[in-house]
């Protein structure tokens, strides 16, 4: 009887283990895309740092512009998955692109920044938000 359960204890911990190296569910394979993708969009708004604040808006403006095809990530990653909600953020996005239409050319990369801060913080904030959300996942 007790080599019986000896073996039954040893084959339930091989069964545990290889249970642990199963791949993941598509599922979470999907929340690991989209957290990807929101660090690529999270290391890109490192280049607003990284703008030459003597140079033209267009620095300003090119950086944006490079952050939508990685914005364009997140919501391709985002796309139905449950309890994922970006509409904030993409708001937040929106804005930011529409504000950054509105920068002159004649302006200063520091001026062109210091006219979108606030709703490049406001997306930021947002950004941050979906990100902490997909830690309960």
């Amino acid at each position: 009887m007790k080599k019986v359960v000896a073996l039954a204890a040893g084959v339930m911990l091989l069964l545990g283990m290889f249970a642990g190296c199963a791949p993941n569910p598509p599922e979470q394979d999907a929340y690991k895309v989209l957290d990807e993708a929101i660090h690529d969009v999270e290391s890109t708004f490192v280049r607003f740092l990284n703008v030459d604040p003597d140079g033209p808006a267009e620095d300003v403006v090119s950086a944006v512009e490079r952050l939508s095809s990685e914005w364009a990530a997140v919501a391709a990653a985002a796309e139905g998955l449950e309890g994922v909600d970006i509409s904030a953020a993409q708001a937040a996005y929106d804005e930011l692109v529409d504000a950054t239409a509105q920068v002159p050319d004649e302006m200063t990369a520091s001026e062109a920044l210091r006219a979108i801060q606030p709703v490049l913080d406001a997306f930021k904030a947002e950004v941050d938000k979906v990100h902490d959300a997909l830690d309960l996942h």
